[in-house]
């Protein structure tokens, strides 16, 4: 596609994404979320006329592939496993993450500030409970765009990424041609060959097939519309699989999966989210810890268990 054309494409997708955000549903929520988690005060790029053209700039060209990457996650109750999944992103070369504390009641909001102290992590305050999730990294992905990111890693904050063929994740990116990277997830089971250490090193095993539904990498685009879980992005340009992988641990002890359950449930149940869209907690929230426990069983005892050390990616 030559450059006049792709051009004209992008202006056709801005006009179609600044139509469709002033539907009332998408206006509202768009509008609650920018009024209460608030990324106004981050202060990465302190000129405000600075900001408007990254903003702009990103909405109707590529912008280099050499630019600053940012990582954006919303969090809730992860203390055990933010630490490690934040400075995997910073060692895999991600120069800023952006991390949205959705009121957290453990010590995670205590991790992020002590990483804060002395790396490029910024931290902001979630107080809406309602599962607005694509609303709030859509959110979040907007200001990183307007602090100069050339490319967005929405994350979640139980997930360790890699780039493949042993290149990080900031190799992979500034060497690509592509608008969208889709990255292959792997769901680790909570099998542990060690008492203590990262659990990439002590979870090594997981299920044998990657989930069905890729997350995405992106290049920055300030009218980008980033998809429920992380899972797709509108945003036009040229989509690659298979160059990013991600390591998920989303089951871990039996407090932590109820405990994520019922918080889960009930963001959904406030969003007004049909019960398919979140049948993973609904499956478990309201159980007891035996119950938890019966599951981590099932899950750590199948056959089809692949060893794979995500440390050694």
């Amino acid at each position: 596609m030559n450059a006049a054309r792709l051009f004209l494409l992008k202006v056709v997708w801005a006009v179609r994404r600044l139509t469709s955000a002033v539907r009332p549903a998408e206006a509202r929520r768009t509008f609650e979320v920018w009024r209460r988690v608030r990324t106004r005060d981050l202060d990465v790029v302190t000129n405000r006329l600075r900001r408007a053209g990254n903003a702009v700039r990103s909405t109707l060209f590529d912008l280099p592939s050499d630019g600053p990457i940012w990582a954006v996650t919303m969090v809730k109750n992860e203390e055990d496993i933010i630490g490690e999944t934040i400075l995997n992103l910073l060692a895999q070369g991600i120069d800023h993450v952006l991390v949205a504390d959705n009121g957290s009641t453990d010590d995670t909001r205590g991790v992020l500030l002590r990483l804060a102290e002395q790396h490029p992590v910024h931290v902001v305050h979630d107080p809406i409970v309602d599962y607005w999730q694509a609303v709030k990294i859509s959110h979040l992905a907007r200001a990183a765009t307007r602090m100069g990111a050339s490319w967005i890693v929405p994350f979640d904050g139980d997930e360790v990424w890699r780039g493949t063929g042993g290149k990080t994740i900031a190799e992979v990116l500034k060497s690509t041609g592509a608008a969208v990277l889709e990255a292959g997830e792997w769901v680790f089971v909570p099998l542990a060959i060690a008492p203590a250490g990262t659990y990439t090193t002590r979870h090594p095993y997981r299920e044998a097939e990657p989930s069905s539904m890729p997350k995405v990498a992106f290049r920055a685009s300030w009218l980008a519309r980033v998809g429920m879980g992380n899972h797709s992005v509108s945003r036009p340009g040229r989509v690659v699989s298979h160059e990013l992988r991600i390591a998920h641990y989303s089951y871990r002890t039996p407090e932590q999966i109820l405990r994520k359950a019922s918080d889960g449930a009930q963001a959904a149940k406030l969003a007004g989210l049909p019960v398919s869209m979140w049948s993973q907690w609904a499956d478990i929230a309201g159980r007891d810890e035996d119950d938890a426990r019966a599951l981590m069983a099932k899950m750590t005892s199948s056959d089809s268990l692949v060893f794979d050390p995500a440390s050694q990616w």
